[in-house]
């Protein structure tokens, strides 16, 4: 929970897009069969990235371990290949939505000036305890 959790606050904060990590179902253990979601956990999109994310880092891990000779141990096939793809897959439609945005900011400059009048405000009421005000 707490890494949905830190997904979904990062990519809200970073690219304004919430992945909704939070509303998949819950892992439980194999033996468990009543009371669980109806898709497993597994199968959500932001379980899959953050396993193809783990297992990119443990490739990564692995590579260090050869140092400059990592190419002699992946001859046949890039180990890192199928694992980024899933995490590319998951994060390029968030990267370009937010890249629109930025665009759709620069032409309406004064809608830009508004969004950010709307955050300072709504930054303002929650940042300022009750008796201080």
């Amino acid at each position: 929970m707490v890494s949905r959790f830190t997904l979904d606050s990062a990519t809200e904060f970073l690219f304004g897009n919430d992945v909704g990590s939070l509303a998949g179902g819950l892992p439980y253990p194999y033996y468990v069969t009543t009371g669980t979601s109806s898709e497993p956990a597994e199968e959500h999109p932001a379980s899959r990235f953050v396993t193809a994310f783990t297992e990119a880092q443990n490739v990564l891990a692995f590579r260090m371990r050869f140092g400059v000779h990592w190419p002699l141990a992946e001859f046949w096939e890039d180990k890192l290949k199928k694992p980024m793809s899933v995490v590319h897959d998951f994060i390029n439609p968030i990267v370009a939505q937010a890249i629109q945005r930025k665009r759709d900011a620069e032409v309406d400059p004064k809608g830009l000036e508004k969004d950010r009048d709307e955050k300072k405000r709504c930054w303002r009421t929650w940042s300022i305890p009750q008796r201080i005000r």
